[in-house]
């Protein structure tokens, strides 16, 4: 199995009614830094080939079998971008996958969707999709300043963990008391990436399309 293969299988069963906390192997993963850097070459790579379905995809309910199943269709239809010679699938939410593309999707044309995440996110709803992603977005809406950091650091470079070193004060504060969170960093890009990209885009549980 390569390692986007790897990468983009991560995820809940796509049968499941309720998907586990976002990310489910990420933790897990020894990820190599040529892994964590193909990953966010293919991120960027299909947020210029199919921004515009890629952005119908992100914007729907992680939870939902259509959103799996949309994931799919994505990888599917855009094998450019998958590196020659290797071979990848969306297995369930593809956590770490979904997160490169909305950090492709963020900083595409010049960062334009990124410019709008200051002023959205100062109204944005605080609940999200999952316990998880509401603390993604409470830590987006508390340090967007931060997370324009993180995101502007090569994956796993030391200036990435001096960021989420930087942002460790807001997570924190962020994450919910008696619950187990555990993420490494590749995981905890992809999360806020994602709750970052749905504030952004002005999609909220109770407002979307």
């Amino acid at each position: 199995m390569s390692a986007l293969l790897l990468l983009l299988a991560l995820g809940a069963s796509p049968a499941a009614a309720t998907p586990p906390r976002h990310p489910t192997g990420a933790e897990r993963l020894g990820l190599s830094s040529d892994a964590q850097l193909a990953l966010n070459r293919y991120g960027r790579c299909m947020a210029h080939d199919a921004g515009q379905t890629a952005t119908r995809v992100l914007r729907q309910d992680f939870t939902t079998r259509a959103y799996h199943t949309g994931l799919g269709a994505l990888l599917d239809n855009n094998r450019q971008c998958v590196p020659r010679g290797q071979t990848a699938r969306f297995s369930g939410g593809g956590v770490l996958g979904a997160g490169a593309i909305a950090e492709g999707l963020l900083e595409k044309d010049s960062g334009a969707l990124l410019a709008t995440l200051a002023a959205r996110a100062a109204t944005a709803p605080d609940q999200g999709f999952s316990p998880t992603d509401t603390a993604a977005i409470c830590v987006v809406k508390r340090d967007v300043a931060g997370f324009r950091a993180l995101l502007g650091t090569e994956p796993a470079s030391a200036q990435e963990k001096d960021a989420v070193s930087a942002m460790a004060p807001v997570l924190s504060q962020c994450l919910p008391a008696g619950q187990d969170f555990r993420f490494n960093r590749p995981g905890l890009r992809a999360i806020l990436a994602l709750s970052a990209f749905r504030i952004a885009a002005g999609v909220t549980p109770a407002k979307q399309g």
